[in-house]
Formats: structure tokens, sequence, C-alpha cells
């Protein structure tokens, strides 16, 4: 690459202090200022930004296509950056194909929003082509041209969508009709006491100043003076009808836990998910209890005692139920689960075969590897806006490549021995492995349906038979596979075998 003059004039233009401002800003904007004070602004700034410096790292790439071709390198990155910038943003069919082709292999909800008015950040390429003019005029050092490419290529990728917070916050209008007001792009109206609701712009309603703010636990009175209490991420809606003294459940939560973790990888904008209840507002006219719940829209109880699920535009209540959802949501602890059965097997054979002791080690630190990114909670804290998860993804990765490394090795020492008895031992290390993932497994499966409450109890109720199957599975095996003794030499200097049960 260091005689590709045109990827180096590239590496040059990303290092522009213009590039580097550019990326900054979208970064900046991407991952505080669009999450802290979401506005029309902020929404188009990322796209200003993108728009400058991304024709320079497409710029990169065509010049490992084309090495020779400046002009159509130049023409070929800003006209390529605009017209795929205007089709997914102006036609649905075209939004709908990048986003699927991007979610395909990437693992979080893209932030690409079709939006007709951002094209008015198109102006922005101009400033992309400018710094391309003086990367040819200007010679600099490219020593530092990756670090921009590699961070324009991640910021692209990780573009956060505006995030939205589900329906968190009601007001009344003077009218009666029942409101929760969102930054962008909709707030909702209801004039049925909560039951159905309408877009309308944030600008014509009351917006987020009108909101009260609670505490963690808070009540409120009804028509019919019974008195309700609420606790943020609490297991029920409780009710008192003797003025406090004595509360029962009115409606219990099941699954909240999994399925806000599920909202936050799955859609747009939701990394700001968190559980409810928010608010709650007795509807004047129909004297509905109205409870907001961020993502799961609304929930509504009639008078008559009656409790259900209402959808506020984007945000709806959804039961994980489908092997897709599931998947997305446990699929670091389905690796973790191979790990951990792949570790514990092959540290029995190495164990048991007195020999390859690196594999024994490598086994073990594995263990510990997996036992401290279990403790992280995976399916709740790895979120598409998270960065500090990737550094502990990359340690899970390496501890997979490090067990099909110890596999590869337990298959080969058993292949080259034809004897019956190693055959059954990688049989029974077989049956031991597919016992430790399905231990391991259940309880957090369990967890994303709601049987079980918490992510910390599926741990313990994951760990605990697990760590009790490999025990146990090394005594077992033993037993069964007598660990074979060193040769000893006899007296007439020849070797024999023996061994021990």
């Amino acid at each position: 690459m260091k005689n590709n003059e045109l990827f180096q004039r590239a590496l040059r233009a990303l290092s522009h202090p213009v590039m580097l401002c550019a990326i900054g800003l979208m970064l900046l904007n991407d991952h505080l200022l669009r999450l802290n004070w979401p506005s029309w602004w902020t929404g188009k700034l990322s796209d200003v930004a993108w728009l400058a410096f991304f024709p320079l790292v497409l710029a990169a790439v065509l010049s490992l296509i084309f090495p020779r071709r400046e002009k159509a390198v130049e023409i070929g990155a800003i006209t390529l950056t605009g017209f795929v910038f205007t089709l997914g943003k102006t036609i649905p069919a075209i939004h709908a194909l990048i986003v699927a082709a991007l979610e395909m292999v990437l693992p979080y909800p893209i932030g690409l929003r079709l939006d007709p008015t951002d094209l008015i950040a198109l102006p922005a390429l101009l400033i992309g082509w400018w710094v391309w003019e003086q990367s040819a005029r200007r010679q600099r050092s490219t020593r530092w041209g990756w670090v921009p490419l590699a961070v324009g290529v991640i910021g692209s990728l990780g573009n956060a969508p505006m995030p939205m917070y589900g329906a968190d916050c009601l007001t009344v209008l003077d009218n009666g009709a029942l409101v929760v007001p969102q930054e962008y792009p909709n707030s909702y109206l209801s004039n049925d006491g909560g039951i159905t609701w309408e877009a309308v712009l944030p600008e014509s309603v009351p917006g987020y100043e009108s909101c009260e703010s609670h505490p963690d636990v808070w009540t409120i009175t009804d028509h019919q003076q019974v008195i309700y209490r609420f606790t943020r991420g609490g297991p029920a809606i409780e009710e008192s009808t003797d003025g406090g003294e004595t509360w029962s459940a009115s409606f219990s939560f099941t699954g909240m836990e999994a399925r806000v973790a599920l909202y936050s990888r799955m859609r747009s904008g939701a990394y700001a998910a968190s559980a409810g209840p928010f608010d709650a507002i007795v509807d004047p006219g129909s004297g509905n209890l109205v409870v907001a719940m961020g993502y799961d829209g609304v929930l509504v109880r009639d008078p008559s005692g009656e409790w259900q699920w209402v959808t506020v535009g984007p945000f709806y209540h959804d039961k994980i139920n489908t092997a897709d959802e599931l998947s997305h949501l446990l699929f670091w602890e389905a690796m973790l689960a191979l790990i951990i059965a792949f570790a514990a097997a092959v540290g029995i054979y190495a164990l048991r075969a007195r020999r390859r002791w690196w594999v024994l080690i490598l086994a073990a630190v594995s263990l510990i590897a997996a036992l401290i990114l279990s403790l992280t909670s995976p399916a709740i804290n790895w979120t598409p806006s998270n960065y500090l998860a990737i550094p502990f993804a990359g340690v899970m990765i390496v501890a997979g490549i490090v067990e099909l490394v110890g596999v590869g090795f337990a298959l080969i020492d058993t292949l080259k021995k034809e004897a019956v008895e190693r055959k059954g031992l990688l049989l029974a290390l077989g049956i031991l492995t597919v016992l430790i993932v399905i231990v391991f497994i259940v309880p957090f499966i369990l967890w994303a349906l709601g049987t079980i409450a918490h992510y910390g109890t599926a741990q313990w109720i994951a760990w605990l038979p697990v760590v009790a199957l490999m025990i146990g599975g090394w005594f077992v095996i033993r037993r069964i596979f007598p660990i074979p003794s060193r040769p000893e030499k006899t007296d007439n200097g020849s070797s024999e075998e023996s061994s021990t049960r």
C-alpha cells in the first residue's frame, strides 16, 4: 500500500484537521449530544459530518481497486456517497434494503432514518472534495492516517439512531386529551382515555417541561379513592383500598428485565430503554388509570379493574417467544456455554492423559475468563451503545479460539490411537460437553421467557450445576477410564505400561 499513491493521498486527506474535526463532531454528537439533548439540529449534525469525511474513507477503498484511476476514485467516492445517501433517505424500498443488509452483518439496530429533510446536508460533500484537492498539493506524513480511517469506519458503523425513551411521560391538555410527549419525531395524543393514540407534531402539544418528576416510589389516587403505588423497575403495581394501610398486587410484571435488554438490541434508538413504570395519570373523562411504561407503551386500567397493554406509536409490549429474539438476547450467553463446556472437556482430557499441561492451563484460564465475563451480565450490559463491551467480547472470542485449539489437540491425540477405550473416553467427554451447554443456557432462557425474574438469579442457577457437573464428570470419567500409568522400565531395560483403577 505504500506504493499506492491514491491510497496514501486518502490517508493524508483523512488526517487533515478539517476531517479530524468532522469525525470528532460525529462521535461527539452521536454519543453525547443526541443522547442528552436530542433535537432536529442534533439529528442533522451527524449527517453533515458523515458526508464530509466518508467520501475519503470510500476513496481509500476504491484506490485499492483502481490504484491508477485518480479521477474515477475521486468522482466515484463523492458521487456514490451522495447517491446512496439520497436513495436511502427518500425511497422506502432502498432504505429497507440498506438497513437489512447492514443488520445482517452487525448485531445491533441501524440508525439510518427515512427522512428526506436530511438531504439539506448534501452540500457537506463539497468539504470532502475540497480536502481531497488540498491533499494533492500539500504533502504530509501518512503515519497516523490509519487512525482516522479506522475511527471513521467504526464511527460510521456505530452511528447511533436518535435516542427515544419510550412512553415515559404523561400529561393532560385543557380539553382532557392525554399526551405522551417526545422530542423527535412525533408526540402522541389520545382522546379516549389512553386506548388509542395518534401521532402529532411535537411543537403542537406540551413537551417534557410539562411532565412531573417522580421518585423511584410514588403513589396516585383514582376517582374511586383507590391508591396505586408504583416502584421503578419493581415487580408489580400495588393498590390499597384502605388509605394505604394494606397493599396488594394489582398488576404483576414478568420478564421486564429481559424485555428491556432485548429492546436495546432490536429497536431503533432503544439503547436508552429502561424499566418502568415512569409516570401515571388518571384520565379525567373515562376514569382510566394510564401508566407510562417506556418501550412497552402504556398500561391502562379501566374503572372495572381490567388491565390492558396499549401500543403508543413505535412503543409496544412484546413477549419474548421466538428463536430470533432469544438468539439476539442470549447470543453471548450461548458462546459462554460453549467455551465453558469445551474448556471443561479439554481440561479433563488433559488432566487424565497427564500430558500437554499447557492445554490444561489454557482450559483453566478460559474457565476463569468465562466466569469473569459471565459476571458482567452480557445480555443486559453488552448493548450496541456500550463500548466497554468490545474488549469483553474480544476476550470471549480469544477464549473460544483457544478452546477450539484444545479440542483439536484432543481429537488428534485420540485418533492417533485406535484403542476402543480412547474412543469411549471421547464419547463420554462429548456427552459431558452437551450436558454442560444445556444446563448452563437453560436458566437464561427461562429468564428471557419471564419464568426467572432476575438475571443474577439465572447466573447462580446456571453456574452451580455446571460446577457440579465438571467435578462429578471428572470422578465418573476417572473411574470408567482409569488414568494410564507412565511406562516403567524393567531390569532388562525394556518398558511396560500398567494402569490403575
